[in-house]
């Protein structure tokens, strides 16, 4: 049997409740598994066990005591936990008055030393690296400086242009610089670099061309070969609708929802809404009147899945900034479930063209378009997009697609150097 090639990912937040960077991660690790040997180091979320083998994979989990105290509070209810929480979170914005938030030291450390720990007992051939976190892509180039390994990164999002990753930082002019020619490096020496189409706006991306460095441009790997839907429970009177992912003021604000939704025209439908971010203390007091509103604040991704899967039509809210497109946008096209999409600007309908199942509503003024809401979901509440359509018309974010992109590269990373 042919030795498989030994695959080091640093993934950040990835198991069990991945960010939306972690679910695409996944979803590639998932289809390349079968032909390397991978060990995943990522953010220990549920205070487990440190080394662990979970389908086929080797986890090394990476923790700190704030972060177990988090994750005991994370999805307890109580005014102690919740007083808890608040004071973690308190603490966080002091520290990003002063240091540049999501680059988190112990976890650049903690990969470069576990992955010397690796390289004692086996050969590395290669390193696959995701932003966010930064420290994640930033730790892969000091480990091929001190350990000779390829690297490949996953560049999801911008670090050096998110302003919404450094409100508050002192000295932001020379951290932002600081950073930029950081990020740069790590592009310079990476083997190859996946940029989601979001990178096409930033100006690192002139800088990536002018210098001939190594790139790809690609979709957010969310569209699989195959659907499968659970059957939805028989209803006669309620149509639902569902909302899961993030709310942060200035990025992605719930606001024109909120409107939409306080309306007697709509009160015929069921909305549920599973959120994190800063906005959730706003949602809860507004759901709490409202009979056809029920606000779950964080749930694990199983419960969010079949929330959705019961769903007759599932919502996107766009990002204030047009560039940036919410890869839940692509998990929506999987299910082929109609999709209520809220945006900012004219530009963010163009990415639902080959889709057809979408009712457009501008966050601006969002209240004119409730009655019309209801009319779309009396006529498409049974209606779901063929997958064969999906796949046909988005296959640049198909799983398998971006995957083969990866299996390539990495099958040219040639290891350790001595």
């Amino acid at each position: 049997m042919e030795n498989k090639k030994e695959i080091v990912i640093f993934a950040g937040d990835y198991f069990p409740f991945p960010s939306p960077n972690g679910v695409c991660l996944k979803n590639i690790t998932d289809v390349i598994k079968d032909e390397f040997k991978i060990t995943i180091i990522a953010y220990n979320q549920d205070n487990g066990k440190k080394n662990r083998s979970i389908d086929g994979v080797d986890y090394i989990f990476i923790s700190s005591p704030s972060m177990r105290l988090y994750n005991v509070c994370r999805f307890k209810k109580g005014f102690l936990y919740k007083a808890i929480s608040a004071f973690l979170r308190l603490i966080r914005g002091l520290k990003t008055a002063f240091f540049w938030l999501r680059f988190d030291r112990k976890y650049f450390l903690k990969c470069i030393s576990e992955t010397k720990k690796l390289c004692k007992t086996k050969k590395i051939d290669a390193i696959v690296a995701a932003c966010y976190p930064f420290s994640a892509i930033y730790a892969a180039y000091k480990c091929k400086k001190k350990l000779g390994i390829d690297y490949i990164t996953y560049i999801l999002d911008v670090y050096s242009e998110a302003k919404n990753l450094r409100k508050v930082c002192l000295f932001k002019k020379a951290y932002k610089k600081k950073d930029a020619k950081k990020e740069m490096t790590v592009f310079e020496n990476a083997k190859m670099n996946f940029l989601s189409e979001g990178f096409l706006k930033a100006k690192a991306f002139g800088q990536i061309k002018e210098k001939g460095i190594p790139y790809q441009i690609i979709g957010f790997p969310l569209i699989g070969e195959e659907r499968i839907l659970a059957e939805k429970e028989k209803t006669d009177k309620e149509i639902r609708l569902f909302y899961a992912g993030t709310f942060i003021k200035g990025v992605r604000e719930p606001n024109a929802l909120m409107k939409v939704f306080s309306m007697s025209e709509t009160e015929k439908l069921r909305l549920t809404i599973c959120a994190v971010g800063d906005c959730n203390d706003e949602l809860e007091k507004w759901a709490k009147p409202l009979h056809n509103v029920d606000f779950k604040g964080s749930v694990g991704r199983e419960e969010a899945n079949a929330l959705a899967e019961q769903a007759n039509f599932l919502i996107n809210v766009a990002n204030l900034n047009e560039h940036q497109i919410p890869s839940k946008i692509f998990e929506y096209f999987q299910t082929g479930k109609p999709i209520i999409n809220f945006y900012n600007e004219e530009k963010q309908n163009e990415i639902f063209g080959g889709y057809g199942a979408v009712f457009n509503i501008p966050q601006k003024q969002p209240e004119m378009y409730a009655k019309a809401l209801v009319d779309f979901c009396g006529k498409y509440k049974d209606k779901t997009v063929p997958i064969e359509t999906v796949k046909k018309n988005y296959r640049q974010y198909t799983i398998k697609h971006i995957s083969d992109l990866f299996k390539k590269e990495l099958n040219d990373c040639n290891g350790e150097k001595s």
